[in-house]
């Protein structure tokens, strides 16, 4: 499998039981996608030329930026966006917004109390309402409070908060206003 992606995520393949390559020359099965600041651009023509022949493409984030102290800078989502126009091709995307992942997060222990805590309400938020779980939109990152009151039903989160520092209460509820799930999202009501 060509791995596009961070050391965790070449030891994630290995683990699977699959042989993580770098080039397209070693006749690779399928390409994964995840995000590393240290891609460049022989990792993206190696995967194009891989996807480009027909091998599966799945990629674990469409997200297009990640916030930083700087600024908002070029994510997974965007290095996605640069193979889609070098090939043409889709990759199947299997992380969040997928409930599934969440799921699979859950079944790795015993939790009472899971909240999910992002930054954005299309992956992070739509995540935690398509697999069922209260959300926490931190308005640190990403969204603003005036994208979280415009925000479709399948995207509003349960809570906000200004910051991190709204999981310190033990409802959220004095940083943050409270919001029933979504009837309307994509699994039903």
């Amino acid at each position: 499998m060509l791995v596009m992606g961070s050391d965790a995520l070449i030891a994630e393949v290995y683990d699977a039981g699959l042989q993580p390559v770098r080039r397209w020359a070693d006749d690779p099965v399928a390409v994964v996608q995840g995000f590393s600041p240290h891609l460049g651009w022989r990792d993206l023509a190696e995967a194009a030329l891989a996807i480009g022949a027909g091998t599966p493409w799945t990629a674990t984030n469409p997200d297009l930026t990640l916030p930083s102290e700087r600024a908002l800078l070029p994510g997974n989502g965007s290095l996605v966006s640069a193979l889609r126009a070098a090939t043409g091709a889709r990759p199947r995307v299997v992380g969040k917004p997928h409930g599934f992942m969440f799921q699979e997060a859950l079944a790795r222990d015993n939790f009472q109390r899971p909240l999910v805590i992002g930054d954005r309400l299309g992956t992070d938020i739509a995540g935690a309402n398509y697999a069922r779980l209260p959300s926490l939109l931190v308005l640190s990152g990403v969204t603003t409070a005036v994208h979280a009151i415009r925000a479709r039903p399948a995207h509003r989160p349960r809570y906000v908060a200004a910051d991190l520092r709204g999981i310190h209460h033990p409802d959220h509820a004095d940083l943050s206003y409270h919001r029933p799930p979504p009837a309307d999202h994509p699994i039903g009501g």
